[in-house]
């Protein structure tokens, strides 16, 4: 070892040079520069009185020991000591921990990260960046590059911005906004990272399993199979809307019910569409096997969501309600059904068929009402009604007036035509 190096360690290895040591260090292993002012808080005698005789000052006074680096340097190289920190600091600690410098600048990375995404995106997508965050969700995905997950958080972003989208199939949508059109698989980092983005939006939970992923998605407008949960459609023809337009003709010739794909739907033209006045929607298929059973070829249109809507209905239904087609709904009398309709009514302007207080009150219920209370925007009155009496009514409970309603708009269409 070189007289040098040995007097080095003699100086700066006293233990009341120690978090000076310690502080330089800490800045030469994160690679930041060893210039500026170090503030050590609460100094002891001993460390003051060594550092402001290093500087050659005289003593000093005060909550906090402020020393120069480049001050220090210059009395060092004076003394003949050292030329530069780094000769000092690997006399005393050795060489630097590279992969501190590593850890520094991946931590730097994820910083600049959130900051910069942040500063794109509007509040609503905040909140998902701040889970993103807090719970390590990107982290994970990424396996802590910061390079990677900025670019699924890019691509993340892109996608989000457009929702919702027009019932666009999700390959379609990958391969646009994502280069790959398998980008949006079941379980890709991306895909989990947007999902996440829109149970934000909508305010709703996670999906646990296939039939909620594609539930969620297709709250973004987005169709992740064409051909599962089809909408279930009675007496509806659709002049125009070819290629819906035969099949729906050959159901209505023969009086029966018909489940009608997404990917029928996408394959439709609407522009020369001709759609009904009115169509009534219900929640329970029974309602229109009731209806096909009962009154067959004298039933109004009826189309079934099958409880919360999917794809295929959203899209029927969206598409004649821009055709001018009024819109009745109804659904069971308890709290799901309350906000099933309540997303129905906001979403297309529909009316309430038959979902009042007094339709309530004037039906028969035995089953308790359980789960979370719902407000009915449509009617307050009926919200405090179900809470009084406590009573669920299903669907099935109140066919005959439904299939009443359903008779005599059909009766009338005739008599206009």
């Amino acid at each position: 070892m070189s007289p040098q190096r040995e007097r080095l360690q003699a100086l700066f290895g006293r233990p009341e040079l120690r978090r000076l040591i310690e502080r330089l260090n800490e800045r030469r292993e994160l690679g930041r520069p060893l210039t500026g002012t170090l503030t050590l808080d609460t100094p002891s005698v001993e460390e003051r009185r060594a550092v402001d005789q290093l500087l050659r000052r005289a003593t000093s006074t005060g909550a906090s020991l402020s020393v120069s680096p480049e001050a220090l340097l210059i009395q060092l190289r004076t003394a003949g000591l050292a030329n530069t920190w780094e000769e000092v600091l690997e006399a005393v600690c050795g060489q630097p921990d590279p992969t501190r410098a590593l850890a520094a600048a991946n931590a730097q990375a994820w910083e600049d990260l959130w900051k910069r995404v942040k500063g794109t995106v509007g509040p609503s997508l905040h909140i998902w960046l701040d889970q993103l965050r807090r719970d390590g969700l990107l982290k994970r995905l990424s396996e802590g590059n910061a390079d990677i997950a900025g670019h699924w958080v890019d691509q993340a972003v892109a996608v989000l911005r457009q929702m919702p989208f027009e019932d666009e199939p999700i390959a379609s949508v990958a391969a646009r906004l994502a280069g790959n059109s398998h980008a949006l698989d079941p379980g890709s980092p991306l895909a989990t990272i947007i999902l996440r983005g829109v149970s934000v939006v909508h305010q709703c939970a996670m999906p646990l399993n296939a039939a909620e992923r594609r539930e969620l998605w297709s709250k973004a407008g987005v169709v992740c199979d064409e051909l599962s949960a089809p909408v279930l459609v009675f007496n509806l023809v659709l002049p125009g809307a070819s290629p819906l337009e035969e099949i729906l003709a050959a159901a209505h010739a023969a009086t029966i019910p018909i489940h009608v794909t997404t990917r029928l739907l996408l394959a439709t033209s609407w522009t020369q569409v001709v759609a009904p006045p009115r169509v009534y929607v219900c929640e329970n298929p029974s309602i229109v096997a009731l209806a096909a059973r009962q009154l067959g070829a004298g039933s109004a249109p009826i189309i079934c969501v099958d409880g919360e809507p999917k794809t295929a209905a959203w899209n029927l239904l969206g598409h004649l309600r821009r055709a001018g087609t009024e819109i009745w709904y109804h659904g069971d009398f308890d709290w799901k059904g309350l906000a099933i309709a309540s997303r129905v009514i906001a979403r297309l302007n529909a009316r309430p068929w038959r979902y009042s207080e007094h339709d309530y009150n004037s039906a028969i219920g035995t089953e308790d009402l359980t789960g979370a209370v719902f407000n009915a925007p449509w009617a307050p009155e009926l919200t405090t009604a179900m809470q009084k009496r406590n009573k669920l009514v299903h669907e099935e409970a109140v066919a005959d007036l439904l299939l009443s309603d359903l008779e005599i708009v059909s009766d009338r269409s005739h008599r206009l035509s």
